[in-house]
């Protein structure tokens, strides 16, 4: 079971979920704690954590909060590209902030695995997917994109599957073209056929354009 959790300071939380009573969610957690306790059983429960500008500092107190929940995992996840793009640390892909997330993410691994925490970064490859650094005549760090002129960051066809109630595939629930059919097809077939090498193929290249949902690239 997967607990979606953005803040766990008060306020943000209640800014960023909005209607959401950050006291009820404690209640809510505490309650599960004492179930899992009361018949002795280990916690079975994680938490994903979406990462936002908003929360990035607050990250490093995920693990510790977790522990004293006995939340087992911690999943940090990213915005799907072009949603709400000012609260997209990828938006614009600026290295010296991309090297202040890698820092972060580094430190939140450190803590749950220090607690015994399982640990997920579905970003991971975003942090030096497409991209490389020269310098400038100054001497500074520029970055550029060694594949095309867009600045698309996506990683699901490398780390998700999305499964419609009909059986069709999909990299995420918001791409146009369709995998397959689990009704039909192996999810290995699926996960390792044509289309989602194209996809994949398609996204290094830049070149996604009928294959990417337009609202992510526009």
């Amino acid at each position: 079971m997967f607990l979606s959790i953005d803040s766990v300071v008060k306020k943000k939380y209640e800014s960023i979920r909005i209607g959401g009573k950050f006291d009820n969610l404690l209640k809510n957690l505490e309650l599960l704690k004492s179930i899992y306790e009361s018949n002795a059983i280990e916690p079975r429960f994680s938490v994903n954590v979406l990462l936002m500008k908003r929360n990035l500092e607050e990250l490093a107190l995920f693990p510790r909060f977790c522990k004293e929940y006995k939340i087992r995992k911690i999943k940090l996840d990213y915005l799907i590209p072009n949603i709400i793009p000012e609260e997209d640390p990828f938006a614009d892909r600026n290295i010296g902030f991309m090297k202040r997330v890698e820092n972060i993410v580094k430190e939140v691994r450190k803590q749950s695995l220090q607690l015994g925490l399982q640990f997920e970064c579905a970003f991971d490859l975003l942090l030096n997917f497409g991209n490389k650094i020269n310098q400038d005549k100054g001497g500074k760090g520029v970055q550029t994109r060694i594949y095309g002129p867009k600045q698309l960051s996506c990683v699901f066809p490398w780390t998700s599957l999305y499964i419609e109630s009909d059986g069709l595939a999909l990299p995420h629930c918001g791409c146009p073209v369709t995998l397959g059919n689990i009704y039909k097809d192996e999810i290995d077939d699926i996960w390792n056929g044509k289309t989602m090498q194209i996809y994949r193929l398609k996204l290094i290249k830049g070149t996604y354009e009928g294959w990417c949902n337009k609202r992510c690239y526009d």
